[in-house]
């Protein structure tokens, strides 16, 4: 029996993603009423991370003095959830579940940017997926990661399993490696201000171009 618009694993996958997103936006919201400084760092870091900052939403949680555990707990959730609802838009897109022009537009432009990538991951497989995801470059990270996986045509299992262990991976690496600096050496406020910083100038064209491209396909999506 053919799998109807509601059925698909992508649809059900989305739907599951926005119930979770709204718990935990109406969760963190109530937290701030016990746990102001937490429920804004969480803030903060889902904030980081659909700029692309990843490490700053990390740091961030070290630099109002949580535990890496913790840090590592809730960034890695962020990120995850973050995955969990754009991998199924991604994928509506590209196979017309989903109309929106701007949307498909969007998708498209991801996919061009994703297959430069492709043969990286395609010769190690599950593993590759999985440092693909862990080294912090430049478009790399769980969003594109889980991209790749859809189009080397991994399993919504393999492909997220991959995208957990990357995220936590990297999450221990970040989060340690702040938490150091920051007991031992006493300059991490100075280092995630640099970061910060460093983040803002060379993000900050590549996000002036992602909102100048989204408005321009929203008003005008044949271009």
């Amino acid at each position: 029996m053919p799998e109807t618009g509601s059925t698909r694993p992508e649809v059900r996958l989305l739907v599951t993603a926005i119930f979770l997103d709204l718990i935990a936006v109406m969760g963190t919201a109530a937290l701030h009423a016990v746990d102001p400084r937490l429920a804004r760092t969480i803030f903060a870091c889902m904030g980081f991370n659909l700029i692309g900052g990843r490490a700053a939403g990390i740091g961030v949680f070290i630099y109002e003095g949580f535990s890496p555990w913790l840090t590592v707990l809730l960034s890695s959730f962020v990120e995850i959830l973050m995955v969990m609802t754009v991998y199924p838009l991604f994928i509506m897109a590209l196979n017309n579940t989903i109309r929106i022009a701007w949307i498909k537009r969007l998708a498209d432009e991801m996919k061009k940017l994703v297959l430069k990538n492709e043969n990286k991951v395609r010769t190690h497989g599950w593993w590759g997926l999985v440092v693909y995801i862990f080294v912090p470059l430049p478009m790399t990270g769980p969003v594109s990661g889980a991209f790749i996986g859809y189009l080397l045509r991994f399993s919504g299992g393999k492909t997220f399993s991959a995208v957990i262990c990357g995220t936590l991976l990297i999450s221990l690496l970040w989060a340690f490696a702040f938490d150091f600096l920051n007991r031992y050496i006493h300059i991490f406020q100075y280092v995630f201000a640099g970061f910060l910083v460093l983040m803002i100038i060379f993000f900050f064209k590549k996000i002036a171009q992602s909102i100048k491209f989204v408005i321009r396909t929203i008003r005008d999506p044949q271009i």
